[in-house]
């Protein structure tokens, strides 16, 4: 029987507010029934979560050790939104990242990060100031890296990798996304995911492969339509009307391994990461 590795490492509890509709714990329990062995917790732009997420998994834990079960490892991360590197100084835009605390110092200035972006656009400098003990992902759609991709200008995507690696060194991954189901975003993603996919060989960047967990199950996804569309003051036929359907359940792993099974070391390195 083949055995399937593979963790979560973008995921969104409800603590990203109006943005996620899972409980910490409904996420932790769910991916302890998948037995996989760990999972992050990446919620947008804050750690509110972070304490709680820790707290139970120490709980959980303590009854793994009695039952003679290895623990589950909960990586503490945030989703930070940073200027560009190749972006104008004034352009106000920002971009997506998957940010993750490899130890207690990644955790302090992780912290330290999300004060710093509170109520404004993160500085990639201040990313640059703070970035020891930080694994970074390259954020999937509305990452930086992404969006060039998308646009077909690789010598931006190029500028952009170079720097994230000249930073982060061996802790900085390209992120493939398959959360696509109507034709037009499948194009655009699987479009992002070959150049990302020829980056990597060229620029010797690791590509990890994550989901963007919004909600634990697929029959969750009216609960998280009907909260985005709050969110943006509209109906919820508006919403759905205008934005495609984007499967972000807590894939399990033969899901997830099945899905990437052409790109065998996006699956492996989310346990790297989880191992570092």
């Amino acid at each position: 029987m083949k055995t399937y590795h593979f963790v979560h490492l973008n995921v969104h509890s409800h603590y990203s507010i109006q943005d996620g509709c899972a409980t910490i714990r409904q996420l932790v329990d769910n991916a302890i029934k998948n037995r996989m062995s760990g999972m992050a917790i990446t919620d947008t732009g804050n750690m509110y979560g972070i304490m709680e997420f820790f707290v139970y998994v120490s709980r959980v834990n303590q009854e793994r050790k009695v039952q003679r079960k290895k623990p589950f490892k909960p990586i503490l991360g945030c989703e930070l939104y940073v200027t560009g590197v190749t972006a104008a100084e004034d352009s106000g835009q920002d971009f997506r990242l998957t940010v993750l605390a490899k130890n207690l110092v990644g955790y302090q200035n992780m912290m330290k990060l999300v004060s710093l972006s509170d109520n404004k656009h993160l500085h990639h400098k201040e990313l640059e100031t703070y970035h020891e003990g930080l694994i970074v992902c390259s954020g999937g759609e509305r990452g930086e890296v992404y969006g060039w991709a998308l646009k077909g200008d690789e010598a931006r995507m190029q500028d952009a990798i170079k720097w994230y690696q000249q930073v982060f060194a061996d802790d900085y991954y390209l992120e493939l996304w398959r959360t696509a189901v109507h034709e037009e975003a499948l194009s655009e993603q699987e479009k992002v995911n070959k150049m990302l996919i020829k980056a990597a060989k060229e620029t010797g960047v690791k590509l990890v492969c994550t989901n963007d967990v919004h909600y634990v199950a697929p029959e969750d996804l009216s609960t998280y339509n009907t909260q985005r569309s709050i969110a943006q003051g509209t109906t919820i036929e508006e919403y759905v009307q205008n934005h495609p359907v984007l499967l972000r359940w807590l894939r399990n792993r033969k899901e997830m391994c099945e899905l990437f099974a052409d790109v065998p070391e996006a699956v492996a390195n989310t346990i790297e990461i989880l191992n570092k």
